[in-house]
């Protein structure tokens, strides 16, 4: 007897923007990081000491410097891959996929929190092992309405963002990745990430940080993820620093 079934209904194929796509392995080595940050801090001081030359007032100077030196980072991160290994912007994950502004808030979430938590643990082993109090270190100079809130804002919650994500994630970790697999890369990444916050005090938060961004940059093979993660994470916290004075 024939099967009067009727056929399943078609499965429907996804949108080549629901899912990531595989990772890829980049032309470039870790070690290429160190020669980016090098011509990034000429490039960057170079420019900080014409701008410093013509600004009397010590505040903005030190949000010019730190506008410069993040923006000459994220442009030399770009024109490196560009010029040396003769790839575009795909290649640092600079592709837009439904979902990663909403994936980047969430992770940014997670991060205030897990950070929270590991700076309180270790402010509280910290003070019990020196004499002194340790507070959480001061990260922004003491800015005034206007010229000066505009300024910090721009560096803290875009330009140092998108630059630290096309360096750390888009060019550090994926070099990493391909030399010690991504479960290590994770870590590795992260490590650096951190070292490069120069305070003891915050690098276990910023660690934690660097590992939940290492793990969204992976799965959604999008550094526009990162970046909105950043970009969340940074401004919760200025407004934050604003807020209470």
């Amino acid at each position: 007897m024939d099967d009067l079934r009727p056929p399943p209904p078609p499965v429907p194929e996804l949108h080549p923007s629901e899912f990531a796509p595989e990772p890829t392995e980049v032309p470039w080595r870790a070690r290429e990081a160190f020669l980016i940050v090098l011509i990034s801090l000429v490039t960057g001081g170079f420019f900080t000491m014409l701008a410093v030359t013509a600004i009397e007032d010590e505040t903005i100077a030190v949000l010019m410097a730190t506008l410069l030196i993040e923006a000459s980072l994220g442009a030399w991160v770009y024109l490196w891959v560009r010029l040396r290994h003769r790839v575009g912007a795909a290649a640092l994950g600079l592709t837009f996929r439904k979902g990663d502004l909403g994936a980047g808030f969430l992770a940014a979430v997670i991060g205030l929190a897990a950070g929270a938590v590991v700076t309180q643990l270790v402010l509280t082993i910290a003070n019990q092992v020196r004499d002194r109090p340790v507070e959480t270190p001061q990260q922004l100079p003491d800015i005034q309405p206007g010229l000066e809130v505009f300024l910090a804002g721009l560096a803290v919650v875009i330009v140092a963002p998108i630059a630290e994500e096309l360096f750390f994630r888009g060019f550090i970790f994926q070099a990493f990745r391909k030399w010690r697999g991504p479960t290590q890369a994770f870590f590795l990444s992260a490590i650096v990430f951190a070292i490069a916050h120069v305070s003891p005090v915050i690098m276990p938060s910023i660690f934690v940080l660097g590992v939940i961004l290492a793990y969204l940059f992976e799965k959604r093979a999008s550094v526009v993820a990162t970046i909105a993660a950043h970009v969340a994470y940074n401004m919760i916290g200025f407004i934050i620093i604003v807020a209470s004075g």
